[in-house]
């Protein structure tokens, strides 16, 4: 039936598959392997659906079957970043979530013209690009909107683990220790949130950006130390080295 269809083309477009040419691996039509929420396949199905009965409807039914597909998408703009804001804002699963569900309804969009090609009555021009391309910004603003968040909350992090430039005390340095560890704690969470959600790339580039941000804060503390002793110096090898579990958040 037409979900069966459906099942299929977004299994041959979602899967990575490496028995595909290298050419067609990379190929646009695949939508990268993430993880998607179930109202968003439900959306998809019901938008594929709609799209086979205007395939085989008049061309004045078909015109009205696309703007329904098309209405499908704007009302998921416009309720889900509403009804969740809150949780968008908090939540960094959710988020992840709500930024995969608007890349996999815009790749949808733009594979149903490729597909309804040549199935539609004569007449009938099939293309979603506008609402494609508010579903692609949606996402983006998600998570540039969820990246800030992550930021600030780094921010109060450093604050907690102070300053490098003085590690003369063992008190001190006891309290530096404390601040590097939930500093890790807070990077391996978000980690852990977002390594199964988000694909590939996108999360590499999101943790990628954290991390970087954090090293580059606690080096630069180090550079402003204009002298810096053996014994200073072994303190801050020991300090850094407790930022080791990071780099598991990238293998």
């Amino acid at each position: 039936g037409g979900g069966e269809e459906w099942r299929e083309a977004m299994r041959v477009c979602a899967s990575p598959c490496t028995a595909l040419p290298p050419l067609l691996v990379r190929s646009p039509f695949l939508f990268p392997r993430c993880s998607v929420t179930h109202m968003a396949l439900e959306l998809g199905a019901l938008m594929w659906d709609t799209m086979l009965l205007a395939s085989s409807a008049s061309a004045f039914a078909s015109d009205n079957l696309l703007r329904a597909v098309e209405r499908v998408a704007e009302l998921f703009l416009a309720v889900v970043p509403v009804h969740n804001a809150r949780h968008l804002q908090r939540v960094p699963l959710i988020a992840a979530l709500y930024h995969n569900d608007c890349m996999y309804l815009a790749h949808l969009l733009a594979l149903i013209p490729v597909h309804f090609a040549t199935r539609l009555p004569e007449g009938v021009r099939c293309s979603f690009e506008d609402v494609s391309l508010r579903l692609r910004r949606e996402a983006y603003l998600c998570m540039k909107t969820q990246m800030g968040v992550q930021r600030g909350q780094l921010a109060e992090g450093l604050q907690r683990v102070g300053t490098l430039e003085n590690t003369e005390t063992e008190e001190i340095r006891e309290g530096i220790r404390r601040g590097m560890r939930q500093l890790v704690m807070q990077l391996t969470h978000l980690g852990n949130a977002w390594i199964e959600a988000l694909p590939e790339q996108e999360y590499l580039r999101a943790m990628g950006a954290l991390v970087g941000e954090v090293v580059e804060e606690l080096v630069a503390q180090i550079e402003r130390i204009e002298d810096i002793t053996s014994v200073e110096t072994q303190h801050l090898n020991a300090l850094f080295q407790l930022m080791q579990p990071v780099a598991e958040l990238f293998r």
